[in-house]
């Protein structure tokens, strides 16, 4: 026999279970249709309770999902300017059931006449389902909208070309220090983020594993560490910059603002101040499509560069088309 929903046999008799906004009702009866009314009327307590249910304010709503989902996670700060601004869009004291799915599409307008990205307009909508749905979770009654997310446009990668690698070097090497030279060749090599790189430590250089050696990312973004082989000249650089540092001493004892700096410098000096593309970042991307174009395996470099999805990875995929070559007929 087909049991109503919510309704299950056990040992001959009937279990009834209801569960809405975190509370759950639960009960066991001897027949069926006892079963059945006993769901009805757990029903009607639920929807009375929502009804008059204190809602909370797009302010509390944040503070409690900052409280349950963001604080001490890597994305806390991103995660707290996206909500600040919903919190000044919408009003503090706004109730979270008056946020609709009409006032929802008003805000992705504004949104779109301020010139955003679809990617840009979507985080924003990220951030508010998580508030929205924490809320949920905790027995407040939302009136949850529709969240229709954008379709983002990937458009083309910019990478790192062998002429503008021997330039950017050539600029770095007629500095004082050393220093920006290292890091952009470190970076440009290993492919690892730049919080990753200032993050390491003497003792994750081990020279004893690998032909040059590799570097072991302890603190990553997805919180699942790995190894990084060294190039020879990353490997060289490294024990320098290693000479007279204790063991968790950094290798690299800057901040983000300290290699961004630099690297303007370094774009004006080149005359590529207007490429918004030419960013630090674009050496991860360079390190990733090189490996690619070398026939490394997308595994192997998805491993190589940490990515957690291979999604991630497959965007370098079209880098390396001579695998369909041979698909071809000679004929």
């Amino acid at each position: 026999m087909i049991m109503p929903t919510g309704i299950r046999e056990r040992n001959g008799r009937f279990q009834m279970i209801l569960s809405r906004g975190g509370r759950q009702i639960t009960g066991t009866f001897d027949t069926l249709e006892e079963a059945k009314e006993a769901r009805v009327t757990a029903l009607r307590q639920f929807s009375k309770s929502t009804n008059t249910r204190r809602t909370i304010t797009i302010k509390e709503a944040v503070e409690r999902a900052y409280n349950v989902r963001w604080e001490g996670t890597k994305s806390e700060r991103t995660a707290m300017i996206n909500a600040n601004l919903l919190v000044r869009y919408f009003g503090a004291n706004t109730q979270l059931t008056a946020i609709d799915t009409i006032v929802v599409n008003k805000f992705v307008d504004s949104l779109k006449e301020q010139g955003l990205s679809n990617s840009t307009v979507n985080r924003k909508l990220s951030c508010l389902s998580v508030i929205l749905q924490t809320a949920e979770d905790h027995g407040y009654a939302t009136g949850k909208p529709v969240l229709t997310k954008r379709k983002e446009y990937k458009g083309r990668e910019r990478f790192l070309t062998q002429e503008e690698e021997h330039n950017v070097i050539k600029v770095f090497e007629h500095w004082s220090t050393p220093c920006y030279k290292d890091a952009f060749i470190t970076l440009l090599d290993t492919g690892m983020r730049t919080g990753e790189l200032f993050k390491l430590q003497k003792q994750d250089a081990d020279f004893k594993q690998g032909k040059h050696g590799i570097l072991i990312i302890w603190r990553t973004k997805n919180d699942h560490p790995r190894s990084i082989p060294m190039t020879k000249r990353v490997s060289e650089l490294i024990q320098a910059r290693l000479i007279g540092l204790n063991a968790t001493d950094n290798i690299f004892d800057y901040k983000q603002h300290w290699l961004r700096n630099g690297w303007d410098r370094m774009k004006t000096t080149l005359g590529l101040q207007n490429d918004k593309q030419f960013v630090p970042h674009i050496l991860r991307h360079t390190c990733a499509s090189r490996l690619i174009q070398r026939g490394v395996p997308l595994m192997m470099v998805q491993k190589w560069m940490g990515h957690e999805s291979i999604q991630s990875t497959m965007r370098y995929s079209h880098l390396a088309p001579s695998t369909l070559f041979n698909l071809v007929a000679d004929e």
